[in-house]
C-alpha cells in the first residue's frame, strides 16, 4: 500500500511540474510579444516624427476659354493638266526653284507651239526615233515627254526658256555591278543635250542607241547569271543526294 501511495505522489509531482512548466511558458511569450509590440511602437513613433511635412499648394484657377469660331474658306479649285497615257510626276529643278512668273506656267505643247519650225522638226525628228525602239512606251505630261523600254529611260524631252532639253541616263553596267555588289544607295545624275542644231540631235540619238545596247546587254548578263545559279543548283542537290 506504501508503495502505490509512494508512485501516486510522484506521478502528481511530475504532472504539477509539467504544468509549472506551461504555464511559465506562456509568461515568457506574452512577456517577448509586450516588448515586440513596444519596440515597433518606438520605431513607428520615431518614423512619423522624421518625416518632412509636406504643404500642398492651392488649385491653379482655370481661366474661362472663349471659343473662337473660324469660318472655313472654300478649298480653290486647281484643274489638272490633261496627261496622255501616264503621267509621271517629278520634283521641280533647282534652276527653276525660286522662279516667279506673271502668268500661269505654259505647259509642254504650248512651248512646243512657240518653237521656231525648225527646233519643232529637231523635236519630232527625237520623239520619232524614240518610238522606233522595240518596246518603246510613251510617257507625256505638262512638263515632259519621255520614252521608256520597261523601267530603262530611253529620253526626256524638256522645253526650258525656248531651248529643247534631252535627259539621258546612259547606263553602266560595270558600275551597277559595283554597286549592287557593295549594297550602295547611288542616284545617278542624267546626262542633258541641249538640242541647238542637227550635230546635237545626232548625239541625242546615239546616246539613245547606247543605252538600248546596254540594256539589252544587261538583260543577257542577267540571263547568264541566273543560268549559272541554277546550274549549280542542280549540281550541289545531285551532290547531296550522291552523299
Amino acid at each position: 500500500m506504501d508503495i502505490v501511495i509512494t508512485v501516486f505522489m510522484a506521478f502528481a509531482c511530475i504532472i504539477s511540474a509539467f504544468a509549472m512548466l506551461i504555464v511559465v511558458r506562456d509568461i515568457l511569450k506574452e512577456w517577448a510579444m509586450q516588448r515586440k509590440e513596444l519596440r515597433e511602437d518606438a520605431k513607428a513613433k520615431a518614423a512619423a516624427a522624421a518625416a518632412p511635412v509636406v504643404e500642398e499648394e492651392p488649385a491653379p484657377v482655370q481661366e474661362e476659354v472663349v471659343p473662337v469660331v473660324v469660318e472655313e474658306q472654300p478649298a480653290p479649285v486647281v484643274e489638272e493638266a490633261p496627261a496622255e497615257e501616264i503621267a509621271v510626276a517629278e520634283e521641280v529643278p533647282e534652276e527653276e526653284k525660286g522662279i516667279v512668273f506673271s502668268k500661269a506656267t505654259q505647259t509642254l505643247e504650248e512651248k512646243y507651239l512657240e518653237l521656231p519650225a525648225k527646233l519643232r522638226g529637231y523635236y519630232d525628228e527625237i520623239v520619232k526615233y524614240a518610238t522606233m525602239m522595240e518596246g518603246s512606251k510613251r510617257f507625256k505630261n505638262a512638263r515632259y515627254e519621255e520614252y521608256k523600254v520597261g523601267n530603262t529611260r530611253l529620253v526626256r524631252l524638256l522645253i526650258k526658256r525656248g531651248v529643247i532639253t534631252c535627259e539621258l541616263i546612259v547606263p553602266n553596267n560595270s558600275f551597277k555591278s559595283y554597286v549592287s555588289e557593295n549594297k550602295l544607295s547611288v542616284k545617278i545624275a542624267p546626262t542633258v543635250i541641249k538640242v541647238l542644231d542637227e550635230t546635237t540631235v545626232q548625239a541625242v540619238k546615239d546616246s539613245i542607241d547606247i543605252v538600248v545596247q546596254t540594256a539589252a546587254e544587261e538583260r543577257e548578263l542577267k540571263k547568264q547569271l541566273a543560268k549559272e545559279r541554277r546550274k549549280k543548283s542542280r549540281q550541289e542537290k545531285s551532290e547531296n543526294e550522291n552523299k
